[in-house]
């Protein structure tokens, strides 16, 4: 391959990744938590997908309640789930402690809060 055209290819694969990004504030978002959910060792319904944008790169990051003793391994389902739902790897996988993601009187999951935690190191790792 000439380097124009891996340049070329590289350029695209950035602009999928930011439209990806962008695209986490939406119905996306919640297709990506609903098959990352379906990982053995996840708590179903306790996952949160969402885009970062940093200096050099913009990224998915999935942040997932679970139950096992071998976070390593799911995380390698998780981040295997992610590329096969959207085609490409998670800037970052977290794994935090069941009862952890921020949610509202009502239930529902707060994904912003979960952003700014998570941009704050302030989760509870498993």
């Amino acid at each position: 391959m000439a380097a124009g055209a891996a340049e070329a290819d590289d350029a695209a694969l950035a602009g999928y990744a930011s439209d990806l990004v962008r695209a986490l504030d939406g119905a996306l978002a919640g297709w990506v938590e609903r098959r990352v959910a379906e990982v053995d060792g996840v708590r179903a319904g306790n996952v949160i997908a969402f885009g970062i944008e940093g200096r050099r790169h913009e990224g998915l990051v999935v942040v997932a309640e679970a139950r096992t003793d071998d976070a390593h391994s799911v995380r390698q389902v998780v981040e295997a789930r992610v590329r096969e739902t959207v085609g490409l790897s998670a800037h970052d996988i977290v794994l935090v402690v069941p009862g952890s993601l921020p949610k509202t009187s009502s239930g529902k999951l707060q994904r912003s809060l979960c952003r700014d935690r998570y941009l704050g190191q302030d989760l509870q790792l498993v």
